[in-house]
C-alpha cells in the first residue's frame, strides 16, 4: 500500500497517535515502494506471514541482501534467522547514526539516512 495512503487511513481511524507497529509498517511501505523504484531489474520478494521472516530479501548473484525495517530494531535476529546471506541491512527509524557489526555482517542504518540513498 502506498505510505501516504495508509497514514490517512490511519489518521482518519487513530487520529495523531501512532503506536510503533503501525509507525513500522509505514515505514516497511516506504522502502517497498523505494526498493521497487531503484531495484526494477532486480529480485525482491517481501517477507508473509512468518514470524522469522525477515521484511525484504534482494536476491544477487551470490547471496541475498536481507533488509529488515522498524522503530527500535537493536538486533539482527531475523536476519541472522534467515542463513546463508551476503550482508543485512536493518532500518531504524529511531537511530540518529550507523553501526556496522562486522562479525555478523549487519549494518544498522538510520531510516532517514536509508531514504537519502
Amino acid at each position: 500500500m502506498s505510505p501516504s495512503l495508509r497514514r490517512a487511513l490511519y489518521s482518519r481511524i487513530y487520529g495523531a497517535r501512532l503506536t510503533a507497529s503501525l509507525r513500522a509498517k509505514l515505514y516497511e511501505d516506504t522502502l517497498a515502494m523505494y526498493l521497487k523504484r531503484i531495484l526494477s531489474q532486480g529480485v525482491v520478494s517481501f517477507g508473509f506471514g512468518k514470524k522469522r521472516n525477515p521484511d525484504f530479501v534482494v536476491e544477487t548473484m551470490d547471496k541475498p541482501v536481507i533488509l529488515e525495517v522498524g522503530v527500535n530494531k537493536k538486533t539482527g535476529t531475523q536476519i541472522k534467522a534467515y542463513g546463508n546471506y551476503r550482508y543485512g541491512i536493518v532500518v531504524n527509524a529511531s537511530l540518529d547514526h550507523p553501526e556496522f557489526n562486522d562479525q555478523s555482517r549487519i549494518m544498522f542504518v538510520p531510516l532517514k539516512w536509508f531514504l537519502l540513498m
